[in-house]
């Protein structure tokens, strides 16, 4: 099952210590190139991006349909972030994506992803 990721799981996850769940109960995490970038923003030597840079089971990927991504940043009013975890969970056909914010989450869902977030309980 493909499981592609947005920032804030990531991050709440590496800040409270509890990272290594996801390759135990996911293996791969895919995250879009915007993700990574979100994810490196606080430098070099904070624990997200060293965490981030040391990782094998995160898989970074583009997102093709950039022009999807505009519509769910500029209409939906979601992150860049969010709109890219959207938009590539769509184009993978992903299982699962973990995503916490509210607005992000019931727009995954109205877009027919199986989508959840660590306060979510995964559902």
């Amino acid at each position: 099952m493909i499981v592609v990721s947005n920032t804030s799981p990531l991050c709440n996850l590496i800040v409270v210590g509890q990272v290594d769940l996801l390759p135990q109960l996911f293996g791969t995490i895919v995250i879009p190139e915007m993700v990574y970038h979100e994810l490196l923003a606080n430098g070099e030597h904070h624990p997200v991006t060293e965490t981030v840079m040391t990782v094998d089971w995160l898989d970074v990927r583009a997102v093709d349909d950039q022009s999807q991504v505009m519509i769910l940043e500029h209409e939906r009013r979601l992150d860049p972030g969010e709109a890219n975890a959207i938009v590539l969970a769509l184009e993978l056909k992903a299982g699962q994506l973990l995503i916490d914010e509210r607005l992000g989450r019931r727009e995954a869902k109205r877009q027919g992803l199986k989508a959840g977030g660590i306060n979510s309980s995964f559902g």
